[in-house]
């Protein structure tokens, strides 16, 4: 059985939802109901490239060691 974990987050100054669903990856809902699904693969190369760009701060060090550890 998969597990789903929901939070709220802003994003721009606006409230949204985000799930995650074991397995399948994350689905981004806004306050007008419009939802998005991203692989958890897809969110990962995402974070890859902006924390390259530095966009984000630098992951701890192993973090992509233990990414690909699990994949």
């Amino acid at each position: 059985m998969a597990t789903t974990s929901t939070a709220k987050i802003k994003l721009d100054d606006r409230e949204c939802s985000i799930a995650s669903t074991s397995g399948s990856g994350f689905t981004f809902q806004d306050a007008a109901g419009n939802e998005v699904s991203m692989p958890l693969r897809a969110m990962l190369r995402c974070l890859s490239i902006a924390e390259a760009e530095k966009s984000v701060p630098a992951l701890p060090a192993g973090f992509w060691t233990a990414v690909e550890r699990h994949q």
